[in-house]
């Protein structure tokens, strides 16, 4: 009888303790943050106002979590054109975004085609022939009207 007794305290501990280990650790959160997408693209003028935060999710167990300002490192980002990375950090999770810096600028031809005499090839004014527009606004074409702007050449 007390065999008895003993093997059923070992087994009951034996179950006990295999209770006991099986048990989950629900104190570590689950966090995830992610990029919304991998790529976007902002004109000069929207550099400074731009939602950075829109850019990322940020959850802690399967719950949204808010995205405040010191989250996101945007210090890379300046209003010249270009590529630059945008990372959102929250606990020890990141994600990066890549933000292209454009200018909402068009160029349009104003006629298809042009005869020119050979002799006024170096003296014709080819300026008059397009018209760049920078917004809603006309801008004047002249030789150096990049470096009046302030654009860079940049290739996309």
């Amino acid at each position: 009888m007390k065999k008895n007794i003993k093997i059923f305290v070992v087994i009951l501990m034996v179950f006990v303790f295999l209770l006991v280990g099986c048990q989950t650790n629900n104190s570590t959160p689950v966090i995830e943050v992610k990029a919304n997408q991998e790529k976007v693209s902002i004109t000069v003028d929207e550099v400074s106002t731009f939602d950075y935060k829109t850019l990322f999710t940020i959850t802690k167990n399967d719950k949204n979590v808010t995205i405040q300002d010191k989250y996101i490192d945007k210090t890379s980002v300046t209003d010249k054109i270009g590529s630059y990375v945008v990372t959102c950090k929250y606990d020890d999770k990141m994600a990066s975004v890549i933000v292209e810096v454009k200018i909402n600028a068009s160029i349009k031809a104003l006629t298809e085609s042009i005869d020119i005499q050979n002799i006024d090839i170096n003296s014709y004014n080819y300026k008059e022939l397009f018209e760049i527009t920078v917004g809603d606004e006309v801008v004047e074409v002249v030789d150096d009207t990049a470096a009046k702007k302030g654009w860079q050449h940049y290739d996309t």
